[in-house]
């Protein structure tokens, strides 16, 4: 039987690193039956998400596939025949994942996830105790999601014709909905901004990465497991408004990034990196920019015209691909369904896998 993350590709580094963290970190904490199942599922490459649910079978998204998983590694549309998991099998893999931490972790929890080192998500449902409207923790939880991250180096190539002018790099938001291939986007335009290339013309930048999450660097004690360049500092575990803020002030940034923005706090740290020269390189969910307007929160953001561009993402056969560009103005650059004059080339139809 292949190791768990086979695959006939060439692996990376990352990739390397990431198979040794799922051996020794996932595989220990799920039932041996699904264990077993993913190892032999595993020979084409990582699974993307492994869903839990008491009760019900195993699904597993990998790559283009997605469905219930077979005792022999296979996934299929029916449920009959498919690895199932109980109530238990569930409260025993998340205490095993948490390290039986779970009350250290209660304030993750209570926002729907837990972020393992290297990245690893678990996405938790279950019943809400609720106190005044707010939700205080999560008890009883029968559902996990757990989500793989997958560095591809070259995700960030195709957006360099539109974040650069003249080498001068662009504030640049990347819209898209959940699992649309912003993080993973993201994570390889720092790699390629704070490496710089002599193919592209681009000069290499000091970056610092806030990951709240730990999904953009996926570091381990500090340490990134991906690649994020030479010059780039990482706040691993840093809340984003605070982490913007310390960065500015202590580690000197040409570029700021940062991964899924929300609230008031956020986005005024944004403007603290702006107003002090940094360039901000951010994602946020959404399908398109005008919608932003909405949010309250994000209304003055878009109106000020302080993004110089945004980038919306989709998720399309084989990868993640561009569906639109905006100038700061809201100004169609470039669309997938009407393209343009402008760098439509180097955009046309291009997507990158994973």
């Amino acid at each position: 039987m292949a190791g768990f993350g086979a695959s006939t590709k060439e692996p990376t580094s990352e990739t390397v690193g990431l198979r040794a963290m799922v051996r020794s970190r996932l595989l220990p904490a799920l039932p041996p039956a699904i264990g077993r199942a993913l190892e032999a599922l595993s020979a084409a490459g990582l699974p993307e998400e492994i869903r839990l649910r008491a009760g019900r079978p195993v699904e597993v998204v990998s790559g283009e596939r997605a469905g219930f998983l077979t005792p022999d590694g296979r996934l299929g549309a029916a449920t009959d025949g498919a690895v199932r998991v109980s109530a238990d099998d569930v409260r025993r893999t998340f205490a095993i994942l948490t390290r039986h931490s779970v009350y250290a972790l209660e304030e993750e929890i209570r926002r729907g996830y837990v972020t393992l080192a290297g990245g690893i998500r678990v996405g938790v449902a279950g019943e809400a105790v609720v106190e005044g409207g707010r939700v205080l923790r999560l008890r009883s939880i029968g559902s996990l999601n757990i989500r793989l991250p997958r560095p591809v180096v070259g995700a960030g190539e195709m957006l360099l014709p539109y974040v650069l002018e003249n080498n001068r790099l662009l504030s640049t938001i990347l819209v898209g909905p959940p699992r649309g291939g912003k993080t993973t986007v993201l994570r390889d335009l720092v790699r390629l901004l704070s490496a710089g290339s002599d193919r592209f013309r681009l000069q290499g930048r000091r970056v610092s990465v806030i990951d709240e999450r730990s999904e953009i660097a996926a570091a381990v004690d500090g340490v990134p497991s991906f690649d994020v360049g030479p010059r780039t500092d990482v706040l691993d575990g840093t809340p984003k408004a605070e982490g913007i803020v310390m960065a500015v002030r202590a580690l000197g940034p040409e570029v700021v990034a940062v991964d899924e923005l929300g609230g008031e706090a956020d986005l005024a740290a944004v403007r603290t990196a702006l107003s002090a020269g940094v360039v901000v390189l951010a994602t946020v969910h959404g399908d398109r920019p005008e919608a932003l307007r909405t949010r309250p929160a994000f209304r003055p953001l878009v109106e000020a015209g302080l993004f110089e561009r945004w980038i919306v993402l989709r998720r399309q056969a084989g990868g993640v691909g561009v569906q639109a560009v905006y100038d700061g103005a809201l100004r169609v650059l470039w669309s997938a369904r009407e393209g343009s004059r402008k760098g439509a080339s180097a955009v046309r139809g291009g997507a990158v896998t994973g």
